[in-house]
């Protein structure tokens, strides 16, 4: 999220930040290092960093009879995503904790990121979480062939339905189960960089009554106002989002795993 830029699309742009070559006689590599990449690594040293359980010296230091702030935040969101993921898909779905997990920090930290000046939000670019999305539902699918093998097909033909209207519900359920993945992406997407876009737009308002100075300048104290609101709001979305993303992609999992 930036404050001086000429466009409020401007700061979902992807742009080049190195270009690394290697050539050899068996080898020609010619890769863009990208912002995104850039902040998608720091995000990931991020959740190394927060993660108790994949960092010994942190393990030990959260791991407190008495619980820390840390740990007790710690605590809470583990406590909150094992529970939700219980209540979609009983005991059967708790293989898939650690992933759930994962998924909500990177979402979570990712929405966060894009608050900071000069930043770039993960999640404003498409691609990233449809390919979380895809990923993801691929995954559910194969995990419902093995647990089912080709009775997992009944997910998209319900019993008790009239001959006549089957081919008609085969086709309108096969299509909503290719379709999650795009309405999954586009649903955090949408959001992200709308808000982002809005809290844009009223910082550049907000500086330009500034600089025309005089009477102007003390108009700019009622957006500015407004700002501070809408980032307040941005943080509550970028939490909420989260757990949209997360909850929806246990009701999908829950699908591959109970049918209907």
């Amino acid at each position: 999220m930036g404050f001086f830029l000429n466009s409020p699309l401007e700061q979902f742009e992807v742009f080049p930040i190195k270009n690394l070559s290697f050539n050899e006689f068996v080898l020609e590599l010619d890769w863009l290092f990208l912002q995104l990449i850039f902040i998608l690594i720091l995000t990931n040293f991020a959740i190394t960093c927060i993660e108790p359980t994949v960092n010994l010296k942190l393990n030990l230091l959260y791991n407190k009879l008495i619980p820390q702030k840390a740990q007790f935040i710690l605590e809470e969101i583990y406590s909150f995503l094992l529970l939700m993921l219980l209540q979609q898909t009983n005991k059967k779905g708790e293989f898939f904790f650690p992933i759930l997990c994962t998924i909500f920090t990177i979402i979570l930290l990712s929405d966060l990121n894009g608050l900071f000046t000069f930043s770039f939000t993960l999640t404003s670019s498409l691609f990233f979480p449809f390919f979380l999305a895809i990923i993801l539902n691929f995954a559910f699918a194969i995990f419902g062939f093995y647990l089912h093998s080709f009775r997992f097909l009944k997910l998209f033909l319900p019993s008790g339905i009239p001959l006549l209207l089957k081919p008609l519900i085969l086709v309108i359920e096969i299509v909503s189960y290719l379709i999650r993945s795009f309405s999954l992406s586009l649903r955090l997407f949408a959001n992200i960089m709308a808000g982002h876009s809005l809290l844009n737009i009223l910082s550049f308002f907000v500086k330009t009554l500034f600089l025309l100075g005089s009477f102007f300048s003390i108009l700019a104290i009622f957006p500015f106002f407004l700002v501070v609101f809408v980032y307040i709001l941005e943080v509550g979305i970028a939490f909420l989002q989260a757990y949209v993303f997360s909850i929806l992609l246990c009701i999908y999992l829950n699908d591959s795993i109970n049918l209907h």
